[in-house]
């Protein structure tokens, strides 16, 4: 199933509906035209070279006309962002949804990059992150942070320079966002069904490492690009969040929030509750 992103089209919120009206509009219209042709030219050379003249004209009119507005219609749809991003997705995984709404899933996957660096996409200033959010009715699990409510969402992201842990951390975004961190932040989000959130679980719960060539970025382009049809790249949060702008239905500045405290992975074991934050 194809789910748009919503967006502005040029002639409304239905193209092909309103390609037809104006495809019989147009006719319409020369056909009126036609018809003055032919009435003029009915008293200057009487009716049988004007009726011909006339039917070859609306035959050949309409072939043209069609033959121009296929062409519009194909430029359109070719052009077309939504379009796009939905012709990638054929199969229904990963389609996007709207922000502030979610789909049929059992959780939505939002990746964040926030970097303060302009120019140069090697900087490494920022940090990048993703959050899952349980948009079923039962519990779920994330990576290895199990009873996560419906309703309720989840941050992770790898770090290096706390002394706490090196690697990968639960909430510890969602608590920095809440003190008003990141505040440039850009993101994208898709819907995951049981069979991709098992798939992200496996990524993160093999995840619990930091190095300069192992990121934040480079995780949470990871985890996205498991299960995400349009993919990502960056291995800095400077480039990961340029390559997010050049997506169709990027957002600035999501707003979440996390109701659980601050956890840092133990490898492959249960989460630690952090004694800093």
């Amino acid at each position: 199933m194809l789910c748009f992103v919503k967006g502005n089209y040029p002639f409304g919120s239905a193209p092909l509906g309103q390609f037809f009206f104006l495809n019989i509009l147009i006719i319409i219209i020369i056909d009126k035209i036609h018809f003055s042709i032919y009435i003029h030219t009915h008293n200057v050379y009487g009716n049988k070279i004007t009726f011909l003249y006339y039917l070859i004209g609306v035959i050949e009119m309409r072939k043209c006309l069609f033959s121009l507005l296929f062409f519009v219609v194909t430029v359109y749809f070719a052009l077309s962002p939504s379009f796009a991003s939905a012709a990638t997705n054929d199969s229904g995984e990963g389609k996007f949804i709207s922000p502030e709404s979610v789909g049929n899933g059992v959780a939505v996957l939002t990746i964040f990059a926030s970097s303060d660096a302009s120019g140069s996409s090697f900087s490494t200033d920022g940090h990048a992150w993703i959050t899952v959010s349980n948009t079923s009715s039962s519990n779920i699990t994330v990576g290895k942070f199990a009873g996560v409510a419906p309703g309720k969402l989840v941050s992770l992201g790898t770090w290096g320079n706390k002394s706490e842990h090196t690697g990968l951390w639960y909430n510890l975004e969602a608590l920095f966002v809440s003190q008003g961190a990141y505040n440039n932040r850009v993101s994208l989000s898709i819907d995951l069904n049981a069979s991709q959130l098992s798939s992200i679980n496996s990524v993160i719960a093999n995840s619990d490492t930091w190095s300069l060539t192992n990121n934040c970025a480079s995780f949470a382009t990871k985890v996205w690009n498991t299960v995400a049809a349009v993919k990502l790249s960056g291995s800095t949060p400077t480039s990961l969040r340029d390559d997010i702008k050049k997506k169709f239905g990027y957002v600035t500045n999501l707003s979440f929030s996390s109701s659980y405290a601050v956890y840092y992975a133990n490898g492959t074991g249960a989460p630690i509750r952090s004694k800093v934050y």
